[in-house]
């Protein structure tokens, strides 16, 4: 080696050496200041820990320590950023409970953000935390205060509040009849100011398929999703049905198939879903029932709730596995604890023939109900027949025979039985 080139070498080390020493100087001045109690240099150095910034590595809990101490001192940011580490669970022990009171202390400080989740916390309401180190009861679920809280965000031109108030609107049946014109006009603000947002399209698109306050703009939707397709398997998944039915457009099944493709290699689970029952049914794919359920398995895995239905269904049936009737109790269980129609009605289907458990009509009826105010057809003839015989709720001939022909109305063969005396009640 050169005297020249070793001397370059020296030279180097020696300026790496100077730079790093600068910048560890500088890391423990902002150390000094954190721990010397200065809130803004304990939320910067809780940013530092859980970014990995600044030569600091990744560090969960001492994130979570440093934004408490900033958050202690009244620092609104630092409270939303601990609110947020208490309800994951980042870097201290998960507690949604504690979550929402910091974040509620950042939301009365004017945090966007935080007026935001407190809302979405207070639609939903909170479980007690019962613990040997938490106690709290649980809180009940207060929608029109939520609602409230966005609603006044979003006078003030919040794109964020107009997406989660349409988002809220849109979760709850109810509620999307009632204020069908409020959540469209949400819907179409956020995605003014978001182009880009994938979740503020996937809403709107939604209402403008279903014609949810206004009328139906498929062609517009289509635009919509076409849109955010390179970055939205969700977009891909929904496109490939839209094309495989010819929903405003050209039945197109090819492209149907490669966009659904393409949805499941990117990780949608409704792509998934599409795609297994596409091979129970060998639409356009060979017949492979271990494939649909091994997709059905991943679809669920991903937290689907429409996976639970198919797989549960496949477990009953002994469709591509062996059958277990207990597992697919457990699985229309979940899916029905988690909002999915069709997992309830085949709950509601369970009590009512013993499948999995005891009989149990009250119990049928419960997710007959469930299931129906979603608008599923099968269960609405369930809930109907129940409704006329009296079996698992009180009787209402009446209003048993409107659901009858609510289904019969949407192309419920047994309902349209039933209702022209073909079948006996």
């Amino acid at each position: 080696m050169s005297f020249a080139k070793g001397l370059l070498l020296l030279l180097g080390a020696v300026l790496c050496f100077n730079l790093t020493a600068s910048e560890q100087k500088k890391e423990d001045k902002l150390l000094a200041s954190a721990r010397a109690g200065d809130a803004q240099s304990q939320l910067l150095l809780a940013d530092e820990y859980f970014f990995g910034r600044n030569n600091r590595k990744v560090n969960p809990q001492l994130a979570a320590y440093w934004y408490r101490k900033s958050a202690s001192d009244g620092n609104a940011r630092a409270q939303f950023n601990y609110g947020v580490c208490c309800l994951k669970g980042w870097g201290v022990p998960a507690s949604p409970q504690t979550g929402f009171l910091w974040i509620s202390r950042a939301a009365e400080q004017g945090v966007e953000e935080a007026l935001i989740i407190q809302a979405e916390l207070l639609f939903r309401g909170l479980e007690a935390e019962l613990d040997s180190e938490r106690r709290f009861p649980s809180k009940s679920a207060e929608p029109e205060k939520a609602l409230a809280i966005l609603r006044k965000l979003v006078s003030r031109k919040s794109a964020r509040a107009a997406k989660a108030l349409a988002r809220l609107l849109l979760s709850d049946t109810s509620l999307r009849v009632k204020h069908s014109f409020e959540l469209r006009d949400c819907a179409a603000k956020a995605v003014r100011s978001m182009p880009r947002d994938v979740e503020s399209v996937l809403i709107y698109s939604t209402v403008l398929q279903n014609g949810i306050g206004g009328a139906t703009d498929m062609k517009k939707a289509i635009s919509l999703l076409h849109g955010i397709e390179d970055i939205s398997p969700e977009a891909m998944a929904r496109l490939s049905e839209i094309y495989e039915y010819g929903l405003s457009v050209a039945p197109d099944p090819e492209r149907a198939l490669t966009l659904c493709f393409r949805a499941v290699k990117m990780g949608s689970p409704r792509a998934m879903l599409a795609l297994g029952n596409r091979y129970l049914e060998a639409n356009r794919v060979g017949h492979d029932p271990a494939k649909a359920v091994k997709l059905f398995t991943q679809a669920w895995s991903a937290g689907y709730p429409g996976g639970a239905s198919s797989l549960g269904k496949c477990y009953l049936n002994a469709i591509g596995t062996e059958k277990n009737i207990d597992k697919a109790f457990e699985l229309f269980m979940q899916g029905a604890n988690l909002g999915d129609p069709e997992s309830q009605y085949q709950l509601g289907l369970c009590f009512k023939n013993g499948i999995g458990c005891s009989r149990d009509a009250a119990g049928a009826v419960h997710w007959f109900k469930s299931a129906a105010s979603s608008g599923h057809a099968d269960a609405s003839r369930e809930l109907g027949i129940s409704l006329i015989r009296g079996e698992g709720t009180e009787q209402n001939i009446q209003y048993g025979r409107e659901l009858l022909r609510a289904a019969a109305r949407k192309g419920d063969v047994k309902a349209i039985e039933f209702l022209q005396g073909k079948e006996s009640i």
